[in-house]
């Protein structure tokens, strides 16, 4: 499979987010996997004018804070598991407990995926699992043929999403890792949120949160 991976960090979080570029010759499709703060200047200065969707993994406000301009500035399409849900991305909590400003546009979600939802693009199926936990709305985005696996605040490199946030629930999430990641094939590669990339059989190994409520 003819799959690129170009990595974003960016924001007050320090949040990933994916830019994927798949197939070749005229059948080449690019998509974004979540729209932290920055994306789309950081998407320009790629020479990147199009996308054909971008894919949130969770409505999080670190996650989909960039959304509102890039949707005013690309031709694209948003997929999410719910539609625009203030009170999912947490900002009036967040600015209670922080103290400080976190503005947010609305945006718009063109399509929502539940568990098990598959779509192709540039001729590669993408499988979607429901992973809650962290949030309600937690999606999971797999390409089995490329072996990668883009989780958002689900599994990190030896660690885990929180869970004391409203609508988090921490048993779901250890669930949500054991039942619908943990199964994946153990060389895929987990693209988290936040911080390095790491691999199912190694978090599998290695992961303390995992293996304590194991």
């Amino acid at each position: 499979m003819n799959i690129t991976v170009d990595t974003y960090c960016g924001g007050m979080f320090q949040t990933n987010g994916y830019l994927l570029t798949m197939g070749e010759g005229d059948d080449v499709a690019r998509l974004l996997i979540d729209a932290p703060e920055g994306v789309a200047d950081w998407l320009k200065s790629m020479a990147i004018d199009k996308l054909d969707a971008v894919l949130l993994t969770h409505q999080h406000h670190d996650h989909i804070i960039g959304l509102a301009k890039l949707q005013g500035e690309f031709e694209t399409e948003t997929l999410a598991f719910s539609k625009f849900d203030r009170e999912l991305t947490l900002v009036d909590s967040l600015v209670e407990r922080m103290g400080i400003a976190l503005p947010l546009d609305e945006y718009a979600v063109n399509q929502t995926l539940t568990d098990g939802s598959k779509r192709s693009f540039a001729g590669e199926e993408l499988t979607c699992f429901h992973t809650p936990g962290h949030s309600p709305d937690s999606l999971s985005f797999y390409w089995e043929a490329a072996g990668i696996c883009f989780g958002g605040d689900v599994l990190f490199h030896r660690s885990v999403g929180r869970s004391d946030f409203p609508h988090s629930d921490p048993q779901s999430l250890i669930n949500s890792i054991q039942q619908k990641l943990f199964p994946l094939p153990e060389k895929t590669v987990i693209y988290p949120g936040h911080g390095p990339e790491t691999t199912i059989g190694e978090e599998k190994r290695e992961n303390p949160f995992v293996r304590a409520a194991s």
